[in-house]
């Protein structure tokens, strides 16, 4: 589940354990086009599973692709 502001993307994610919702988190975060991850609502669900939330904070100074004057994408 996601829901997006200007700025930011909200998600609801359910990992298979700590450590591979943990990895997922670190991989957003070394992207250049985020700014930030706020996590929330962590619990284990009956199955197991991590289930939690999530804000990416995002930089769209990083994000925004300005195309060049004769119409060719960079």
């Amino acid at each position: 589940n996601a829901t997006a502001a200007p700025g930011s993307l909200k998600l609801s994610a359910v990992a298979p354990s700590y450590t591979v919702g943990a990895r997922q988190i670190a991989s957003f975060l070394s992207d250049d086009g985020i700014a930030d991850v706020n996590v929330s609502n962590i619990k284990m669900n009956e199955d197991g599973a991590v289930e939690f939330s999530m804000e990416l904070i995002l930089d769209s100074q990083k994000l925004l692709v300005r195309s060049s004057a004769g119409g060719d994408k960079p």
